[in-house]
């Protein structure tokens, strides 16, 4: 903050000045949160999209265990959810 407390300055301008500092810093801040969530989100997509294609590099390379695991995984739900 760049407000200083000048004795020629009235407390009307002290105060205006201290606001527009704030103003300002405030404005910073939220640039600088609005920059580091959209670097958050786009690594998220990069990272997001990288696992799909492996999943689907590896569905289309092993067809059968894919759905092998699947099944089973679908009967151990089936279990665990409709036990009595």
């Amino acid at each position: 903050m760049t407000t200083s407390l000048d004795s020629s300055s009235t407390p009307r301008e002290t105060l205006s000045n201290a606001v527009a500092d704030v103003k300002t810093t405030v404005g910073d801040v939220a640039h600088s949160i609005t920059d580091a969530f959209n670097r958050s989100k786009t690594t998220a997509v990069e990272q997001l999209d990288a696992g799909r294609a492996a999943v689907t590099d590896y569905t289309r390379a092993n067809p059968l265990r894919t759905i092998g695991v699947a099944a089973l995984a679908g009967i151990a739900l089936g279990v665990l959810f409709f036990r009595r």
